[in-house]
């Protein structure tokens, strides 16, 4: 799954049938940065789309990877194999959990 253009995001993951999961992280930060007090770029908002999925709802729950809070919780809809999912603003990486519930 890649978006096609937008921000500097690197995003991976794996899926089935019914669940999917993304790794979406800001190409501009890491921990060495941050260790050092250096700036980074946060990326704002966006879409990702995800293509040959199911179609049905799914339950998506956003966690930031560095902190492990949630982020966002939502309930989200694709239709003819495609999946739209407005991601949260990312500073560092945000992972996120969709389970299908129809």
């Amino acid at each position: 799954f890649f978006p096609r253009k937008g921000p500097d995001l690197e995003v991976r993951g794996i899926r089935s049938e019914d669940f999917i999961i993304l790794w979406i992280k800001n190409q501009k930060y890491t921990l060495l940065h941050e260790l050092a007090g250096i700036s980074f770029t946060k990326q704002e908002e966006g879409v990702l789309e995800l293509k040959d999925i199911p179609d049905g709802k799914w339950l998506a729950e956003w966690v930031n990877t560095v902190n492990s809070l949630t982020v966002k919780s939502e309930l989200v809809e694709s239709q003819g194999s495609k999946l739209k999912l407005l991601t949260p603003a990312i500073s560092e990486s945000v992972a996120v959990k969709l389970v299908k519930v129809n």
